[in-house]
């Protein structure tokens, strides 16, 4: 098994910092990887592997008589320079719950008001590859107001989606993989219940 024996931060940003961390192999080799994190040197789950998730997603969803309906937002990513389709997501506040993070989110990006949270992924990692970022994952029922609260730097449109015509929404159509993964189990655990 690797044995983590250093780990260098690299660069000194406020929000998100690289980090080198170096490994002795099995065979008594060193190597090194780099990945990216929210967190300081002391809590990168390298050094705090029973940490708490950094952020959250939800999927949030309506029913209309015996149909279901998602919504979907659609944001401007700046790494990709263009908007496409995910789901409600945030940070974790220090000393917030996630399923509070969830309705706060909810709250904030579509103007809804939480009905029921079911947690479906407790804590699961975005991108082991890149980063150490975990996230919980809920579905939300809600009931929308139709007035978003937005930060002043978002730009956040709704798109709703009826759970028959889901799939192919989201096989054509730009999304971040998570959001369409987790939309896509929601299709197949919901399309034969109604």
């Amino acid at each position: 098994m690797d044995k983590l024996i250093e780990l260098k931060k690299e660069t000194n940003n406020k929000f998100l910092n690289l980090y080198r961390a170096y490994y002795e192999t099995q065979n008594g080799k060193t190597r090194f990887y780099e990945f990216a994190s929210r967190k300081d040197e002391n809590n990168c789950v390298i050094n705090n592997p029973n940490n708490k998730p950094d952020a959250v997603r939800i999927l949030p969803y309506y029913k209309k008589g015996k149909d279901i309906f998602v919504v979907f937002i659609k944001e401007f990513r700046s790494p990709l320079n263009k908007y496409i389709y995910g789901l409600p997501a945030g940070l974790v506040d220090d000393g917030e719950k996630p399923i509070d993070t969830g309705v706060r989110e909810i709250y904030e990006e579509i103007g809804g008001k939480v009905l029921n949270i079911e947690k479906v992924i407790d804590c699961a990692y975005s991108d082991a590859g890149l980063t150490d970022e975990s996230l919980t994952c809920f579905n939300a029922e809600v009931e929308l107001s139709g007035l978003q609260h937005l930060e002043k730097n978002e730009d956040i449109k709704l798109k709703i989606v009826k759970l028959e015509d889901l799939l192919d929404f989201v096989e054509n159509n730009e999304f971040c993989l998570p959001s369409a993964l987790q939309a896509q189990a929601f299709y197949f655990r919901n399309i034969n219940t109604k």
